[in-house]
C-alpha cells in the first residue's frame, strides 16, 4: 500500500473487524500492518460476539436480571474500548505491540488468514 506503515496499522485497527479484513485483504507484504489488522479483526470479532450473547441474554432473562447483565456489559464494553485505545496509540506509533489477550489469540487463531 502507498502509506507509512504506522498510518496503515492504525488505520487497519481504528474500524477493528471492518478494516482489519479490509487490510488484510490488500496488504500482503508487510507484516506490521497484517499484524494490526489481525488483532483488529480479533478485537472486533470478540466484541461482536460478546453483544449477541447480551442481547440473547436481555431476551431470555427475567428483568430483574437486565440490571446485573447491564452492569457487567458496561464494564466488558469499558474494557473493550480501553483495549482498542492502547491499540490504537501503539499502532499509529509505529510500536510493534500485542494488545492483551486479544494479540495471542489473534496470533494464535488468524495466522494464517488471507495471507
Amino acid at each position: 500500500m502507498d502509506m507509512k506503515p504506522n498510518v496503515a496499522a492504525g488505520l487497519a485497527f481504528f474500524f477493528t473487524l471492518l478494516s482489519g479484513i479490509i487490510f488484510l485483504v490488500m496488504e500482503k507484504k508487510n507484516q506490521f500492518v497484517r499484524g494490526w489488522a489481525k488483532q483488529g479483526v480479533m478485537l472486533g470479532a470478540i466484541a461482536l460476539a460478546f453483544n449477541i450473547v447480551i442481547r440473547i441474554l436481555l431476551a431470555i432473562l427475567p428483568v430483574g436480571l437486565w440490571g446485573i447483565v447491564g452492569l457487567l456489559s458496561m464494564i466488558v464494553s469499558l474494557g473493550f474500548l480501553v483495549l482498542w485505545i492502547l491499540g490504537l496509540i501503539n499502532a499509529f506509533q509505529g510500536k510493534e505491540y500485542d494488545v492483551p489477550i486479544i494479540g495471542a489469540l489473534a496470533k494464535q487463531y488468524l495466522a494464517n488468514f488471507l495471507s
